[in-house]
């Protein structure tokens, strides 16, 4: 027995010895705004990387309008043969720091759900729903909920597309897919209080005749970034960017240029709450950068 004894604690000990010598799982302190990460220049960087951006897929990302809330999308590629497999996650700035992302509280746990945009004013949020169908095919679309004191609503079906960004006016813009997802279309529709008016595919040059995806509309409804693969851009996808014109008309869409394009997929923009930073998806990864060379691009218009 006291052999036994003397054994046992001489495990333990190792134990012990092992475990402190281990690193453990243990979340950084982050604070400050934007999960207290340096602030991006004029060169895109991965956003948060370890923290937000990991092995894993993430992209389709959004603050609410106060700063306080990070959320973004997150796709497992370790398991691609799991059904649902998107999901949205999210970080609270907290006293003691942003808190470790976990799934947003909207989420539904059966479905293939990303891309969260918020209203102006926090009230609103917008993202995307995959519904599988009788046949077996997935039906895209755009799911609301509203914030409550309870936190958030029950979402509720909005429509059929996917990516939606809304103004102060309730002007919503989202992709059309209809016509299946490598020919994605932009358009706009008027959320009022008897619900959704006749959508409006936008006008102009916005649309072309290949794919056209992902509108982030800026609260005021002056900018419209989106992604295209629209010949002439830096090569598979690439950001454009568009200014509102009289009339509800927007300026001819132009390239952002190779301070983000680069010949690998650039999509799914977002311009931070307070119009400083871009964040865009590259290489399974969230990007951001340094929002100053936009008003470059409104002066070439």
């Amino acid at each position: 027995m006291r052999g036994s004894k003397k054994y046992f604690n001489l495990l333990i000990f190792v134990l012990l010895i092992f475990y402190r010598c281990t690193p453990q799982d243990k979340y950084p302190v982050l604070k400050g705004p934007y999960l207290g990460q340096k602030p991006a220049e004029m060169t895109p960087e991965i956003f948060a990387p370890g923290i937000v951006s990991t092995e894993l897929e993430e992209f389709g990302c959004a603050f609410t309008p106060e700063g306080t809330e990070f959320y973004f999308t997150r796709k497992s590629s370790i398991k691609p043969q799991h059904e649902n497999n998107m999901t949205i996650m999210f970080s609270r700035l907290q006293d003691t720091g942003w808190s470790r992302p976990e799934i947003a509280p909207f989420c539904d746990g059966n479905y293939n759900e990303g891309e969260p945009n918020f209203s102006p004013n926090g009230d609103i949020v917008l993202y995307g729903r995959l519904i599988k169908l009788v046949d077996g095919t997935l039906d895209p679309r755009v799911f609301i909920a509203e914030r409550n004191e309870d936190g958030w609503s029950k979402p509720q079906d909005l429509m059929h597309g996917m990516f939606a960004s809304m103004t102060r006016d309730r002007r919503i813009y989202f992709t059309d897919v209809s016509k299946g997802y490598a020919k994605g279309d932009l358009y706009m529709v008027v959320y009022g209080q008897e619900g959704l008016q006749k959508p409006e595919k936008l006008k102009g040059k916005v649309n072309s005749p290949q794919q056209d995806a992902h509108p982030f509309v800026t609260p005021s409804g002056d900018v419209l970034i989106f992604d295209s693969n629209r010949p002439g851009g830096f090569g598979d996808n690439d950001l454009y960017i568009c200014f509102a014109k009289d009339a509800g008309k927007w300026s001819d869409p132009v390239n952002m240029g190779a301070v983000v394009n680069t010949q690998d997929y650039e999509a799914i923009p977002y311009l931070s709450y307070d119009g400083k930073y871009l964040f865009f998806f590259r290489n399974k990864d969230i990007y951001w950068i340094s929002a100053r060379f936009i008003e470059s691009l409104k002066s070439d218009n």
